[in-house]
C-alpha cells in the first residue's frame, strides 16, 4: 500500500470513529478557514531534506530509513 493510501485509510478510520465523512471534513475545514481567515493548525515549510526522504520513501524498494541523512 502506497503512503497516501495508507494515510487515507487512516483518517477515513479516524472519521469514521466520529461519525464524519472526508466530505463532511473538507466542509468543516473551509468553514473554519471562512470564519477565521487561516488556516486552523499550522503550516510549516519543509526543509530541504524532507524532499530526499518522500523519495527515498515513494521508492518501492524502500521499506525504512536507518537515519534521516537520505
Amino acid at each position: 500500500m502506497q503512503s497516501g493510501q495508507l494515510i487515507s485509510k487512516r483518517a477515513t478510520e479516524v472519521l469514521e470513529a466520529m461519525d464524519l465523512s472526508g466530505s463532511d471534513t473538507v466542509h468543516l475545514l473551509m468553514f473554519r478557514i471562512a470564519e477565521e481567515r487561516r488556516i486552523p493548525f499550522a503550516v510549516k515549510a519543509p526543509n530541504s531534506t524532507t524532499p530526499n526522504v518522500i523519495a527515498h520513501l515513494e521508492d518501492n524498494s524502500a521499506n525504512s530509513l536507518n537515519s534521516i541523512d537520505a
